[in-house]
């Protein structure tokens, strides 16, 4: 159970800037859209953590329930596969020889908006979340899946949290306009 904890830990932290950085380009805007509060701030990327949480936690549970149904050496295998390129697909990321397109905008959800922007961006098919499903699939556990995630949630969310800051820059109108 432990070397569970310790993986999440390390995937989380290891990949966690990856995830930051991806999720900038649709926080930051709408953190600098409106002038914000150091308080209100907290509550927008609060939310956003909650919405990429919920997510992690139901990918999660749904990819553990298939690694108790799915079992043999079949799995096995597939599972190893699926690391072995997921791991390629994240160097490469890492050296800058793939680039992402960006595909999505988020659309108005009013006061909702942070935690559908976190759910999706939380469950977007990006390596480090593929690589991690594929891991968890091999626990053939939901309960180990789910703690799995949330400790790779926790991982991956240290790097969000001066973000928190990054809504004090909707005070500049220059900023705003710029967000808008």
């Amino acid at each position: 159970m432990n070397n569970i904890f310790v993986q999440a830990l390390l995937a989380g932290l290891s990949t966690g800037l990856f995830c930051t950085t991806y999720c900038l380009p649709f926080v930051v805007p709408y953190m600098v859209a409106e002038p914000r509060s150091l308080r209100q701030s907290g509550g927008v990327v609060l939310r956003f953590l909650a919405g990429r949480f919920t997510g992690y936690v139901l990918f999660g549970a749904l990819f553990g329930w298939l690694g108790e149904r799915l079992q043999g050496p079949a799995l096995s295998v597939m599972v190893a596969l699926a690391l072995v390129a997921m791991a390629l697909v994240l160097m490469l990321y890492g050296l800058g020889l793939l680039q992402h397109r960006w595909a999505c905008c988020t659309p108005k959800f009013g006061r909702r908006a942070p935690f559908v922007m976190g759910f999706l961006m939380g469950v977007n098919v990006c390596p480090p979340f593929v690589l991690s499903l594929a891991y968890v699939v091999s626990l053939q556990s939901v309960l180990n899946s789910v703690l799995y995630f949330v400790v790779f949630f926790l991982g991956t969310s240290v790097y969000a949290l001066p973000l928190v800051f990054v809504g004090l820059l909707g005070r500049l109108p220059e900023f705003r306009r710029a967000a808008q």
